[in-house]
Protein backbone atom coordinates (compact mmCIF):
# COMPACT_ATOMS: atom_id res chain seq x y z
CA UNK A 1 0.00 0.00 0.00
CA UNK A 2 1.47 3.28 -0.94
CA UNK A 3 -0.14 7.03 -0.55
CA UNK A 4 0.36 8.95 -4.33
CA UNK A 5 0.12 12.67 -4.34
CA UNK A 6 -0.96 13.95 -7.54
CA UNK A 7 -0.96 17.34 -9.10
CA UNK A 8 -3.96 18.78 -10.83
CA UNK A 9 -4.67 17.48 -14.35
CA UNK A 10 -1.74 14.49 -13.90
CA UNK A 11 -2.46 11.17 -15.17
CA UNK A 12 -3.03 8.31 -12.59
CA UNK A 13 -3.44 5.47 -14.82
CA UNK A 14 -3.94 5.16 -18.38
CA UNK A 15 -6.70 3.35 -19.23
CA UNK A 16 -7.08 -0.48 -21.35
CA UNK A 17 -4.45 -1.77 -19.22
CA UNK A 18 -4.93 -4.42 -16.64
CA UNK A 19 -5.64 -3.01 -13.26
CA UNK A 20 -3.26 -3.85 -10.94
CA UNK A 21 -4.47 -1.81 -7.92
CA UNK A 22 -7.43 -0.58 -6.15
CA UNK A 23 -7.44 3.55 -5.52
CA UNK A 24 -8.67 4.77 -2.45
CA UNK A 25 -9.23 8.59 -2.66
CA UNK A 26 -8.13 10.28 0.36
CA UNK A 27 -8.49 13.83 -1.00
CA UNK A 28 -8.99 15.88 -4.22
CA UNK A 29 -10.83 14.52 -7.24
CA UNK A 30 -10.05 11.79 -9.92
CA UNK A 31 -12.12 11.75 -13.06
CA UNK A 32 -12.43 9.11 -15.56
CA UNK A 33 -12.10 10.36 -19.60
CA UNK A 34 -12.89 8.56 -22.30
CA UNK A 35 -11.16 8.80 -25.45
CA UNK A 36 -12.62 11.85 -26.84
CA UNK A 37 -11.66 13.08 -23.08
CA UNK A 38 -15.04 13.42 -22.08
CA UNK A 39 -15.73 13.03 -18.42
CA UNK A 40 -17.51 10.36 -17.61
CA UNK A 41 -16.96 9.44 -14.03
CA UNK A 42 -16.01 11.48 -10.85
CA UNK A 43 -14.17 9.62 -7.63
CA UNK A 44 -13.99 12.04 -4.52
CA UNK A 45 -13.06 11.56 -1.40
CA UNK A 46 -13.38 8.34 0.18
CA UNK A 47 -14.68 7.09 -3.45
CA UNK A 48 -13.05 3.75 -4.11
CA UNK A 49 -11.76 2.83 -8.30
CA UNK A 50 -10.56 -0.59 -9.95
CA UNK A 51 -12.21 -2.95 -7.44
CA UNK A 52 -15.06 -4.31 -10.31
CA UNK A 53 -11.78 -4.27 -12.76
CA UNK A 54 -9.87 -6.47 -10.10
CA UNK A 55 -12.48 -8.97 -9.20
CA UNK A 56 -13.67 -9.09 -12.92
CA UNK A 57 -9.84 -9.14 -14.25
CA UNK A 58 -10.85 -6.43 -16.48
CA UNK A 59 -9.12 -3.14 -17.34
CA UNK A 60 -9.95 0.98 -16.79
CA UNK A 61 -11.58 1.83 -19.91
CA UNK A 62 -10.32 5.78 -20.13
CA UNK A 63 -8.06 7.29 -18.70
CA UNK A 64 -8.11 8.52 -15.10
CA UNK A 65 -6.74 12.14 -14.11
CA UNK A 66 -6.36 14.13 -11.20
CA UNK A 67 -8.89 17.47 -11.37
CA UNK A 68 -6.89 19.32 -8.90
CA UNK A 69 -4.26 18.35 -6.37
CA UNK A 70 -4.88 14.57 -5.37
CA UNK A 71 -3.72 12.12 -2.84
CA UNK A 72 -5.02 8.59 -3.59
CA UNK A 73 -4.23 5.36 -1.27
CA UNK A 74 -2.84 2.56 -3.62
CA UNK A 75 -3.58 -1.06 -2.77
CA UNK A 76 -1.63 -3.82 -4.96
CA UNK A 77 -4.45 -6.42 -6.24
CA UNK A 78 -3.27 -9.19 -4.88
CA UNK A 79 -3.65 -7.64 -1.28
CA UNK A 80 -6.83 -7.00 -2.16
CA UNK A 81 -7.69 -10.26 -3.67
CA UNK A 82 -6.02 -11.97 -0.65
CA UNK A 83 -8.00 -10.42 1.95
CA UNK A 84 -11.24 -11.27 -0.07
CA UNK A 85 -10.46 -14.97 0.34
CA UNK A 86 -9.97 -14.48 3.82
CA UNK A 87 -12.77 -12.46 4.44
CA UNK A 88 -15.02 -15.27 2.38
CA UNK A 89 -13.62 -18.23 4.34
CA UNK A 90 -14.96 -16.44 7.53
CA UNK A 91 -17.98 -15.56 6.11
CA UNK A 92 -18.23 -19.31 5.48
CA UNK A 93 -17.61 -20.08 9.09
CA UNK A 94 -20.17 -17.81 10.21
CA UNK A 95 -22.85 -18.61 7.85
CA UNK A 96 -22.23 -22.62 9.01
CA UNK A 97 -22.04 -21.84 12.54
CA UNK A 98 -25.79 -19.90 11.90
CA UNK A 99 -26.80 -23.38 10.22
CA UNK A 100 -25.87 -25.52 12.88
CA UNK A 101 -27.24 -22.84 15.38
CA UNK A 102 -30.56 -22.64 13.67
CA UNK A 103 -30.56 -26.77 13.22
CA UNK A 104 -30.19 -27.21 16.37
CA UNK A 105 -33.41 -24.94 17.46
CA UNK A 106 -35.21 -26.20 14.93
CA UNK A 107 -34.66 -30.47 16.08
CA UNK A 108 -35.28 -28.88 20.01
CA UNK A 109 -38.60 -27.77 18.97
Amino acid sequence: MEIRHLFAREALDAGLKPVEHLYLVKSGILELLDQNNEVIAVYGPKSVLGMSEILKGGKIVGTVIAQRSTSVVAIDKSHVLDDLSEAEANVTEMLGAVVDTVGRRSVAR
